[in-house]
């Protein structure tokens, strides 16, 4: 994704070249100028147009320590040499890891004695600085190595990680020795590499960016204890996102929690769309504090009400902001009184068109990026499409084809992905044309 901040920073001056003219006199500070110029622009033609990663090489592998090694590090630490290769960052700036470079390096990370942690390997550009002596005509540019516990920053890029724990097993090139010392081994399976084995699967190479980034929340009870990041819907958002690169390139998500107590206006702003998990929310704590009432359908609806206006008081704000509401429900649980409670108390009875509506507009959610004709199937069962200005609710479980689990047709769990990435593309086109009218006169 295009990073914006990076790009507004380009945005405090304007490109200044070189005002070039006969009898002109080039001195240092011109000269300057004009390669300040030329690299800015060179920059920001990056920055606009592709994400930073490695161009060419870079592989990472084991092996014995070299011969001019000190001592300590022979006896105590595995080693490891990265090919020759190229890297762009996330600035623009190429990175160039030449056979002539020093390559090779120690794992000087321990292993913890509980647990484990992960060393990222990560390749990053640094500026050469003349220094006050130097007199050559000549800066060569650098890059550094480091060997990090915390994920990587935007202008670092991963060769590789290793998770580490405490093993008798030690890195080697050759394969297992056993030694009372922590170590690592190239992984038998390249796609599931193991506890001290080199994991390559998260290196990044450039490429285009996309032009959408659609921030996705999903609204959690902080009062009901269970491990949110098993919430169904927030693991099916993420089933389909990691398919949306492949399906969709020209898009990324970034899927968060979003407790209920923190909804305010400014989050129309901050989130393309707000997702709720219906069943999560009738299991929640808080309808378990409304009056116990007899189990009859009729009694059931009336919980489903309340919890629902509970809910929609807590989004007033955020609606009235220009926030917009994914409800995703199953077919079975949608009764003639659950369906009225949810749109009186939930959407406030807001005009929702159906799919045939929606068909005879020729609505966007259903033509950009992929067309549809009829809606997608779950279990053969079709799932109702409903759609109004802020509000999205599917009856049918869409979100629980996305992960392909079970027996469904390949076809269904196709047709739902690429439902899901339309309605993902429909939220982002809102706002981004939402923001191009706003109030601006304070950027």
């Amino acid at each position: 994704m295009v990073d914006s901040e990076l790009l507004c920073q380009n945005l405090s001056s304007p490109l200044q070249r070189l005002n070039v003219y006969d009898g002109l006199g080039i001195n240092a500070r011109r000269w300057a100028i004009d390669h300040t110029y030329h690299r800015r622009r060179q920059n920001l033609h990056f920055q606009a147009l592709f994400e930073s990663g490695i161009v060419y090489g870079l592989g990472v592998q084991l092996i014995s320590p070299p011969e001019l090694a000190q001592a300590e590090y022979r006896q105590s630490r595995c080693w490891i040499e990265i090919q020759p290769g190229i890297a762009i960052d996330q600035q623009g700036n190429p990175i160039i890891l030449h056979p002539g470079a020093d390559r090779t390096f120690p794992i000087e990370i321990n292993p913890p004695d509980l647990g484990l942690t992960t060393i990222y390997i990560v390749l990053s550009f640094v500026e050469p600085v003349r220094e006050q002596e130097f007199t050559g005509d000549i800066l060569e540019e650098q890059f550094r190595i480091d060997q990090i516990t915390t994920p990587p920053c935007a202008n670092q890029i991963e060769l590789c990680r290793i998770k580490i724990k405490k093993t008798n097993i030690e890195l080697t090139e050759y394969g297992s020795i056993e030694t009372n010392r922590a170590g690592n081994y190239l992984p038998k399976n390249a796609f599931l590499p193991q506890f001290n084995e080199l994991d390559l699967t998260h290196r990044k190479p450039v490429k285009v960016a996309p032009s959408q980034m659609i921030r996705i929340g999903v609204l959690i009870d902080q009062n009901y204890v269970e491990d949110y990041s098993n919430l169904p819907l927030y693991q099916n958002l993420e089933d389909l996102s990691s398919c949306i690169s492949s399906l969709y390139p020209d898009m990324r998500t970034q899927v968060e929690l979003v407790p209920e107590d923190d909804i305010h206006d400014s989050m129309a702003s901050t989130y393309d769309l707000l997702c709720l998990d219906f069943v999560y929310f009738l299991r929640s704590s808080q309808i378990k504090n409304l009056p116990a009432l007899p189990s009859s359908e009729k009694d059931q609806a009336e919980k489903i009400r309340l919890r629902l206006r509970e809910t929609g008081q807590r989004l007033q704000s955020y609606i009235k902001a220009g926030g917009r509401i994914l409800l995703d429900t199953a077919t079975e649980i949608v009764t003639d009184s659950v369906k009225n409670a949810i749109e009186a108390e939930l959407f406030c009875q807001p005009s929702l068109a159906n799919w045939q509506t929606l068909k005879a507009q020729k609505h966007p959610i259903l033509r950009e990026p992929f067309v549809f004709g009829a809606p997608p199937m779950n279990h053969g069962q079709v799932l109702q499409v409903s759609i109004g200005e802020q509000f999205i609710w599917i009856s049918g479980a869409l979100s629980a084809l996305w992960s392909g689990e079970g027996d469904l047709k390949r076809d269904d769990i196709r047709a739902a992905q690429e439902l899901g990435i339309n309605l993902l593309h429909l939220m982002g086109r809102k706002r981004q044309l939402t923001s191009l009218s706003a109030d601006f006169t304070g950027s």
